[in-house]
């Protein structure tokens, strides 16, 4: 995949002491150390595999535009510590952050971080369909599912209602009652701080985009 991100030992010591200093003092006087050892890597990590997955005729792309802020949202909530101790970012079909129809995502903690793919916390109004589909479509969605198994990567179900959503209850006994529960249709991956550090992270950023590619298909759905 050509020339590692960058990741260092360094990216995770950053983020061990920013959780231990996690003020606006503190981060002013260390934010080069955030953009050279994770901000930056992090995109290059992102435009290597857009390139790699580009090179197959994938539409997935992104880049330093489709990372999230540090800076956490603290208006409702009683934390008031002012940044993630965490850096993450997506591939979308579009390219821009904004993104409807499903996305691959990375993120970077001290612990070392995560990937996944597919579509997360969905609204009633856009699970509906996805809903519908699978019931009508039983077959494809069962096909579906053993193609990510077969992947390595089953779908993850903790994400999901206790009773069938509204407008479903009829089908309560149907064989897939329980994946028409979920609220989120993903695939994910726990990865090591050697992942990142050796540069095998954009290989496992690749592999779980094609992974999920039927996934991400199946929940296309105007």
């Amino acid at each position: 995949m050509g020339e590692a991100p960058g990741f260092t030992a360094e990216s995770f010591g950053f983020l061990e002491e920013l959780a231990a200093n996690n003020n606006r003092e503190w981060y002013k006087a260390h934010r080069d150390r955030h953009r050279d050892a994770l901000e930056m890597p992090f995109a290059r990590m992102l435009g290597a595999a857009s390139e790699a997955l580009s090179e197959d005729g994938v539409e997935l792309s992104g880049g330093k535009r489709t990372m999230f802020r540090l800076q956490r949202d603290t208006r409702f909530s009683e934390d008031k510590t002012p940044y993630k101790t965490s850096v993450s970012g997506m591939l979308t079909p579009s390219g821009e952050k904004r993104e409807a129809y499903g996305v691959v995502y990375a993120q970077i903690d001290a612990a070392g971080g995560f990937m996944a793919a597919g579509y997360h916390a969905l609204t009633p109004k856009r699970l509906e369909p996805i809903r519908r589909r699978i019931l009508e479509e039983d077959a494809a969605f069962r096909d579906m599912l053993g193609g990510l198994e077969a992947a390595g990567f089953p779908l993850d179900r903790t994400n999901a209602l206790t009773a069938m959503p509204r407008g479903f209850q009829d089908e309560k006994d149907h064989p897939l009652a329980d994946y028409v529960k979920l609220k989120s249709f993903l695939i994910r991956e726990d990865l090591e701080r050697e992942v990142w550090m050796s540069g095998e992270v954009v290989d496992r950023m690749v592999r779980t985009a094609r992974a999920a590619l039927p996934l991400l298909a199946f929940g296309w759905v105007r």
